[in-house]
C-alpha cells in the first residue's frame, strides 16, 4: 500500500520558486498573482516558457507542488483555482485572501498549491483509477480573484499551462492474427506463483501460436512459468515498445507445457487493471491454458 506523507509547509520567501509567472495590470498597486514550482519540494522541472510548466515523467499517480503569491500591493480576495482536465486535481480550490505587499494581513505569507496528477492509482486511498493518455498530457491551471486598483474593485487572473508525460504498460494478445479481448477473460485462476493470488485467464484450443505484443511506451521484462510443481521458467524475454513475441506453449506435450503463467515487469509502471491482474510486487499477470484445464482446477471457469 502506498503511504502518503502530508507536509505542512510555511514559506516566508519567494526564493523557493525556480521561476514565476506573474499577471500584469496597468495600475501598480493592484494585487498581482505569481506562480512558481516549489523546487525545494523536488516536484519537477519548469520549462523555458513563462507560462508552461513541464513536469517530470510519471509511472503512476503523483503530486506536484506550486507556490502562489501576491506580488502586488493590494490584497487579492475570493481566489478560485481550477483545471480543465479531470486527471489534474488542485488543492485548495479556494483561498479567502492572498495578502499584498502593503497589506495588514501578514504580507509575507504565501500559499502552497498541490496538483494531483491521477494516473491509475488513488493518491489518497486504495484501489485503481482511470489512466491518463499514454504520452503527453496537458491542462490549464486557471487562477482568478478580486483586487483593488486604487479606485475600483477589479478582477485579476493568471493561467498556467502544465504538461506531464505518462508512461503506460500495455500489451495485446493474439492467437495467430485473432485478438483476444483482454477485458473479457475466460475466468480467474488461483495463482500462488510469484506474487499474485489470482489472475485473469485466457483459454486456447488449437496449436495456433499465442502471440503477445507490447503496445505501451515502456520496456517489459516477461517471464513465463508453466505451472509445474517446480515452477519451471519456460520463457524469459524483453519486449520493447511495438515488439511481438510467440509464447513457447506446446499443446502436444504434457498438460504443464500447454499452460503458462505470464509475469510482466515494467519497473513499476501502471497498467489497465481491467486487462491484467496486479500482483503485490507491482507486476502484471495473466494465464493461458489449453482447453481451460490444469491442476488445480479454475476457481471461475466462466466469464463473469
Amino acid at each position: 500500500m502506498k503511504k502518503i506523507l502530508y507536509s505542512i509547509v510555511i514559506v516566508f520567501l519567494i526564493a523557493g520558486c525556480k521561476k514565476e509567472n506573474v499577471n500584469t495590470t496597468e495600475n501598480g498597486i493592484s494585487g498581482k498573482f505569481a506562480l512558481g514550482l516549489a523546487s525545494n519540494l523536488k516536484s519537477g522541472k519548469v520549462a523555458e516558457s513563462d507560462n508552461l510548466f513541464v513536469l517530470d515523467t510519471i509511472k503512476s499517480s503523483r503530486s506536484f507542488y506550486f507556490i502562489l503569491t501576491n506580488v502586488g500591493e493590494e490584497d487579492i480576495t475570493d481566489v478560485l483555482i481550477s483545471t480543465d482536465n479531470s486527471g489534474f486535481k488542485v488543492t485548495p480550490s479556494t483561498i479567502k485572501t492572498l495578502s499584498g505587499t502593503k497589506s495588514n494581513n501578514s504580507p509575507s505569507l504565501v500559499q502552497i498549491i498541490s496538483l494531483d496528477v491521477v494516473h491509475g492509482t488513488r493518491i489518497n486511498g486504495v484501489g485503481s483509477t482511470d489512466l491518463l493518455n499514454m504520452g503527453d498530457n496537458t491542462c490549464n491551471l486557471n487562477i482568478q480573484g478580486k483586487t483593488f486598483d486604487g479606485k475600483d474593485n477589479v478582477s485579476v487572473s493568471l493561467k498556467g499551462s502544465i504538461k506531464v508525460y505518462a508512461k503506460v504498460m500495455a500489451v495485446s494478445l493474439y492467437q495467430g492474427t485473432q485478438p483476444y479481448d483482454m477485458t473479457k477473460p475466460t475466468g480467474k485462476i488461483i495463482g500462488g506463483w510469484f506474487d499474485v493470488s489470482q489472475m485473469f485467464n485466457f483459454n486456447y484450443s488449437t496449436n495456433i501460436p499465442i502471440v503477445i505484443k507490447n503496445i505501451g511506451n515502456v520496456r517489459i521484462k516477461l517471464i513465463m512459468d508453466n505451472f509445474d510443481a517446480n515452477h519451471t521458467v519456460i520463457q524469459n524475454a524483453t519486449l520493447n515498445p511495438k515488439d511481438t513475441l510467440v509464447l513457447k506453449l506446446s499443446a502436444q506435450n504434457s498438460a504443464w507445457a500447454a499452460n503458462g503463467m505470464i509475469q510482466l515487469n515494467s519497473d513499476g509502471t501502471i497498467f489497465d487493471q481491467k486487462k491484467l491482474s496486479l500482483g503485490n510486487d507491482g507486476n502484471g499477470y495473466f494465464g493461458v491454458m489449453y482447453n481451460g484445464t490444469y491442476y488445480p482446477t479454475p476457481i471461475d471457469s466462466t466469464q463473469n
